[in-house]
């Protein structure tokens, strides 16, 4: 698949998660978007709620804020 598709789902795909984490038991959040620091964590939900965050936000995480 080209690079530029993949590209133009990235704003459904982020809203589509914003929503997963409000009604999912559990979720972890991860940043893989560098190979010198990758899975880096970002955050943690839990029933709905943030439960944890790291300081290192990335821009596509602006929705956890």
């Amino acid at each position: 698949m080209p690079d530029e598709k993949i590209v133009t789902r990235f704003p459904r795909t982020f809203a589509n998660l914003g929503q997963a984490v409000t009604f999912v038991d559990q979720a972890l959040l991860f940043d893989n978007s560098s190979t010198d620091r990758p899975f880096r964590f970002v955050a943690a939900f839990r029933n709905g709620k943030r439960r944890r965050r790291k300081g290192h936000t990335p821009a596509w995480a602006a929705f956890l804020k």
